[in-house]
């Protein structure tokens, strides 16, 4: 089975969901499936703004998550 992959350049600004001309930002190519890249335009078009703004709030909104939930579940210490 072949899937279709779309590629999609995106930056990725892992500090501010806004990026401003002071930081520093990376590109990379994103490879997409055909229908998540078309369900991120909709969403995206939905909420008023562009695919690439809308993936820089996805990432940051995850990786936020990802702190969030590490610092509520902090590691535990293995007993001696």
């Amino acid at each position: 089975m072949v899937t279709c992959i779309s590629a999609v350049s995106v930056l990725i600004l892992v500090t501010s969901p806004m990026p401003t001309a002071e930081q520093p930002m990376k590109t990379f190519p994103l490879k997409l499936e055909d229908e998540l890249h078309r369900r991120i335009k909709h969403a995206a078009v939905d909420e008023g703004v562009s695919v690439h703004e809308w993936l820089l709030r996805a990432v940051a909104d995850r990786l936020k998550g990802m702190k969030d939930e590490a610092a509520s579940n902090p590691p535990r210490r293995r007993a001696s």
